[in-house]
C-alpha cells in the first residue's frame, strides 16, 4: 500500500496472516473460526466479552443483515486492539475505543487489497454496498478513509520536496544555518 496508516497497515498485515485473500473470507462464519470467536444473535444491544483466552459476539438480530455484519466487524476490532472492560473505563477512554473500533472495522471489513479493486470497476456505492453487504454509509466512509490517507501522503510528499529544496538551495549557496 502506498499510502496507509499504521494501524491499516497492521490489520492488512493480519489479515493477509490469516489467509484472508477472497471476498467470501470476510464472512462471519469464516472469521470466526480465523479469529477463534464465538458469536450469539439475540434481541439486545451486540457487545462482546473477551480474555486471553475466549472471545464471544453478541449481535442484536433486530438489525438489518448489512448492520450486523458491521457491528461483527466492530466488535472483532475491539477483540483485536483492546483490553480490558469498557463499562469501568471513563467516558473519555470509552469514546476513544468506540471511535478506534469504528476505524478499524472499515479496515477489517474492507482491507483495501480486497477493496481497491472492486471501488475502481464498479464506482457505485449501491454495488460496493452490495459486494460487501455492509451499509452504504460505511461504503462512504470507507472511501473517505481512503481519499484522506491518499491526499495526506501527497501532501507528505510535497513537503519533502519543500524541505529538500531548501536544502539544496543552502548546500549550494555555502549558507550555514545554526540553532541556538
Amino acid at each position: 500500500m502506498q499510502y496507509a496508516t499504521l494501524k491499516e497497515i497492521q490489520i492488512t498485515n493480519l489479515m493477509k496472516e490469516k489467509n484472508i485473500c477472497t471476498l467470501e473470507q470476510l464472512s462471519i462464519e469464516n472469521l470466526c473460526e480465523v479469529f477463534k470467536v464465538e458469536i450469539r444473535y439475540h434481541n439486545k444491544t451486540s457487545n462482546c466479552l473477551y480474555d486471553q483466552d475466549f472471545a464471544l459476539i453478541y449481535i442484536d438480530n433486530r438489525l438489518s443483515y448489512y448492520e450486523q455484519r458491521f457491528i461483527f466487524f466492530h466488535e472483532l476490532a475491539h477483540i483485536i486492539a483492546h483490553e480490558g472492560e469498557q463499562n469501568i473505563l471513563a467516558k473519555g477512554f470509552n469514546d476513544l475505543q468506540e471511535a478506534q473500533a469504528n476505524r478499524l472495522a472499515l479496515y477489517l471489513s474492507m482491507p483495501r487489497y480486497l477493496f481497491e479493486p472492486f471501488a475502481i470497476k464498479y464506482q457505485s456505492i449501491d454495488k460496493l454496498s452490495d459486494i460487501f453487504e455492509l451499509p452504504q454509509r460505511v461504503i462512504i466512509e470507507r472511501i473517505h478513509s481512503i481519499k484522506r490517507e491518499k491526499e495526506r501522503h501527497e501532501f507528505h510528499l510535497r513537503m519533502q520536496k519543500v524541505e529538500n529544496q531548501k536544502k539544496k538551495k543552502i548546500s549550494t549557496t555555502g549558507e550555514d544555518i545554526r540553532f541556538n
